[in-house]
C-alpha cells in the first residue's frame, strides 16, 4: 500500500465518526423544531377555538420530546390545556407525570387543579393523598385555596344544610356552561358560554349566548334565544363575559377577550406570556341617537397592558362601578376595585381596591351589590373547598362590615361563584356541583 493510499484510509477512517456526529446534531435540530412547529400549530389551534386538533398536535410534539425537563413542562402545560377544556380524566394523567418527572414546576394552583380534576371525577381518595402529600410544606400551610381544598376533602360527607335555606338544580340546565344572570327592561335572562373552553378563573367565557328565564307553573324554564331582543346593539365578538348598564340604558360596559397577537402561544408555564385576557369598554348613547357610540376602553391604556379587567357591576346611581382585576398594587391574585364615572369629563376614575377585609391573595370575583350588602366569590376567604360565596355590608360605597361566608345549601365543597338576587328570599346562583366529566 503506498504513502498515498495509508492517507486516504487514515482520512476515511476519521471522516465517518465526523459524519455521523453532524447528522445526529442535524437529526436532533431536525426534531426539535419539528416539535417546536407541532406546539404552535397547537397554540394556534387552541386559540381559534379547534380543540380536537390542538389536543391531538400537543399530544404527538409530547411523544416526540425526549428530554426529561422539557417533557415536564409539556406534560404541565397539556394538562392545564385540558383542565381547561372540562377534560379532567386527561388533565389528571398530564398532572400525575408532570408532578413525578418535576414536582418543583407544579405551582400551589397547578396542585389545587391537579385535585380538583380527582375530585370531579369522584376520585376522592386519589385526591386526598396528593392533599396530603402536600400538607406540610410551609407554602401550602399558609395559602388559602389549598386549605380550603384539603377541607372540602374532609368535609364532603358532613356539610349540612343550614334551615331556612333550600337549592334546587334548574331543569333548564345543559351541556353548556350558564354562568350569569340578570335583568334587561324588566326581564331575567341568563347567559350560556357555546364552548366547551372553561377558564379555571371564571373571568370570561366564549361564544355567549342569552336566553330569558320564564314561570310555567311554578317552575322555571328557558325561552327562545334573546339575543336579539335584548342585546341586538353589542357586537357578538364583545359578548365574553357578563355586560352591565345603567338605569336608561344609555350606558353599556362589556367585557372583551384580548389575546397576545405577537406570541400566538398558550404557554402557560411562564403566566406573563398567557394570551388570554379580559378587558373592560363602554359605549354610550348620545342624546338625540339611537346608536351607541365608539366601544373606548374603560381605562387610559389598559387595553396595551398585561393584566386582565373583567365582571364589571354598575351600582344604581349609574355612576360607581364594580369589577375585578389583577392588576398591581393588590393583594393577591384578582381584587375588587370600584371607580366612579366623572360626567364633565366623560372618563372612568382611577380604580381604587376595596381593601385587605374583602380582598386576598386568592380571586375575588363577581362583584354584586343587593340591598347595601356587597355578594362576590372566593377562593382566598377560608370556606367549603373551591370558589364559595361570600357577602358583606356596603354602604356609601364601602365596606362596613366583617365578611360573612353563605351556608349550605347555598356553598358546596366545588365552585359556587355567582349570586344574583331577584328579592329578599331568592336568588339564582351558579355552581358545578353536579359536574359532569368526560
Amino acid at each position: 500500500m503506498t504513502k498515498k493510499n495509508i492517507s486516504l484510509l487514515f482520512l476515511l477512517v476519521l471522516f465517518c465518526p465526523l459524519t455521523c456526529l453532524f447528522a445526529k446534531r442535524q437529526a436532533g435540530e431536525a426534531s426539535k423544531r419539528e416539535i417546536s412547529m407541532k406546539e404552535r400549530r397547537a397554540d394556534r389551534n387552541f386559540i381559534h377555538q379547534n380543540f380536537d386538533k390542538a389536543m391531538a398536535l400537543a399530544e404527538e410534539a409530547l411523544s416526540m420530546e425526549t428530554n426529561t425537563d422539557n417533557k415536564a413542562s409539556m406534560h404541565l402545560n397539556t394538562a392545564r390545556l385540558y383542565y381547561m377544556l372540562r377534560n379532567y380524566v386527561a388533565a389528571s394523567e398530564h398532572y400525575a407525570s408532570a408532578l413525578e418527572m418535576h414536582s418543583e414546576m407544579l405551582t400551589m394552583e397547578d396542585i389545587c387543579d391537579y385535585i380538583d380534576a380527582l375530585r370531579f371525577q369522584g376520585l376522592n381518595c386519589e385526591a386526598e393523598a396528593i392533599c396530603l402529600n402536600n400538607a406540610y410544606r410551609d407554602p401550602y400551610s399558609r395559602y388559602q385555596r389549598y386549605q380550603n381544598t384539603l377541607q372540602a376533602l374532609s368535609m364532603r360527607h358532613s356539610i349540612e344544610d343550614e334551615k331556612g335555606y333550600h337549592a334546587e338544580r334548574l331543569e333548564l340546565n345543559g351541556e353548556h356552561s350558564e354562568f350569569w344572570i340578570n335583568r334587561y327592561e324588566g326581564n331575567t335572562f341568563y347567559a350560556i358560554s357555546y364552548s366547551p373552553f372553561n377558564d379555571p378563573g371564571k373571568l370570561f367565557f366564549h361564544r355567549t349566548r342569552y336566553y330569558t328565564l320564564e314561570k310555567n307553573n311554578n317552575k322555571v324554564i328557558s325561552a327562545a334565544p334573546s339575543y336579539k331582543k335584548f342585546f341586538r346593539r353589542i357586537p357578538i365578538d364583545l359578548q365574553n363575559g357578563p355586560v352591565t348598564f345603567n338605569n336608561d340604558l344609555s350606558m353599556m360596559i362589556s367585557t372583551v377577550i384580548k389575546y397576545n397577537k405577537s406570541k400566538v402561544s398558550v404557554d402557560l408555564i411562564d403566566k406573563d406570556m398567557r394570551p388570554f385576557r379580559t378587558k373592560l369598554v363602554f359605549s354610550t348613547i348620545k342624546e338625540g341617537s339611537r346608536r351607541f357610540s365608539k366601544y373606548t376602553p374603560l381605562f387610559e391604556g389598559a387595553e396595551k397592558n398585561s393584566y386582565s379587567y373583567a365582571q364589571p357591576f354598575l351600582l344604581e346611581d349609574d355612576n360607581t362601578l364594580l369589577f375585578s382585576s389583577d392588576m398591581p398594587g393588590g393583594y393577591g391574585g384578582f381584587d375588587l376595585y370600584i371607580t366612579h364615572w366623572d360626567s364633565e369629563k366623560r372618563v372612568w376614575s382611577v380604580p381604587t381596591n376595596l381593601g385587605p377585609s374583602v380582598n386576598t391573595e386568592g380571586n375575588e370575583i363577581f362583584p354584586v351589590v343587593y340591598d347595601k350588602r356587597l355578594i362576590f366569590a372566593s377562593n382566598g376567604h377560608p370556606g367549603f373547598g373551591a370558589y364559595d360565596l361570600y357577602g358583606v355590608a356596603f354602604e356609601n360605597h364601602k365596606v362596613s362590615s366583617e365578611v360573612k361566608h353563605m351556608p349550605a345549601p347555598v356553598n358546596s365543597v366545588y365552585n359556587d361563584y355567582y349570586f344574583f338576587p331577584i328579592d329578599a328570599n331568592t336568588a339564582y346562583f351558579v355552581s358545578d356541583r353536579n359536574i359532569e366529566t368526560k
